[in-house]
Parts: C-alpha cells; structure tokens; sequence
C-alpha cells in the first residue's frame, strides 16, 4: 500500500484558539505549529472527514490548492474545481485575516458573483451562498450543503 500524499491544510480554529492549536499540535506531533488569524496551517496526510471528528478544538478544515495567487488566478482555480462537483453547485468564499474588511469582503462577494456568472453562461447550475461576516460559519456551511454539493473556498488576507 502507497502511504497518502501529503497534502497543505487549513484547521479553522475554535473560539479557544491556543488550546485548539496546542490539540491540533498534539494529535499531528508537531511542536512548531502557530495559529495565525484564527487559522493553523500544516503539511500533513490526513483525511479531513475523518479526523474532523478526532479533534474537538476545530470548526472547519480545508485543503489547500493554491498561494499567493492573483484575483484573475483565483477565479480561474475556484471554476476549475467547481467543474468536478456533479449536479447542481453551492458554494461559498470565506475571507480570513482582514485588514480592510469591508473592501475585502466586497471583493470576495465580487469574485463570488463573476464565478456564479461564467459558470452559468457555460451551463452549469450553480448557487452563490453569501454571507454577511466575511467567514462562512459551519452552521451555514452544512446547511447550504457546500460539503456535499459543492464547495467552501477559505482565502487568507495576510
């Protein structure tokens, strides 16, 4: 048997940041973890379904696609990817790290509606879940089936 690809992940972290952080640095062994705008990032060969249940400190995970891209880039990988979801498609785009929120949130909606925009002009049914804080909750998440029929894009604003 191959040992898994290790794959680049997002943890969102808990309300008690440093007690998820210090959780996720036990069960991953790896001491040189640190949270940053409530998110921990690590190189690891989990199966986020599964291990999402193992660890109480963490709202949401994410796999990473790509950093240190442009809006124009962003676009083009986030359709990419929502080509691979059958049937009709939600998803969402939850910003971490605001500096200027408001303008970054406005982005971040913009970008959602030109995905929604293109992916209908090239046929797909597609449904933009928009939110008014700049991260998408869990709640709102599960509830727009964004696990299931579609996809949570989670970018980070250094």
């Amino acid at each position: 048997m191959r040992p898994q690809q290790k794959n680049n992940f997002w943890f969102v972290l808990g309300r008690e940041e440093l007690i998820s952080a210090a959780e996720l640095r036990a069960v991953l062994n790896s001491r040189d973890l640190k949270p940053k705008n409530g998110l921990l990032k690590s190189e690891s060969d989990i199966e986020p379904a599964m291990f999402i249940k193992k660890v109480g400190g963490v709202i949401k995970i994410g796999k990473e696609i790509a950093s240190g891209i442009s809006e124009k880039n962003i676009i083009e990988i986030i359709s990419n990817e929502l080509k691979n979801v059958d049937g009709k498609i939600n998803f969402g785009i939850s910003v971490y790290g605001l500096r200027e929120k408001f303008a970054r949130m406005k982005s971040a909606k913009e970008i959602g509606i030109k995905i929604k925009k293109m992916m209908k002009e090239l046929g797909y049914s597609i449904r933009y879940v928009e939110n008014k804080d700049a991260t998408l909750s869990s709640v709102t998440v599960e509830k727009n089936g964004l696990v299931k029929r579609g996809r949570e894009f989670m970018l980070e604003e250094d």
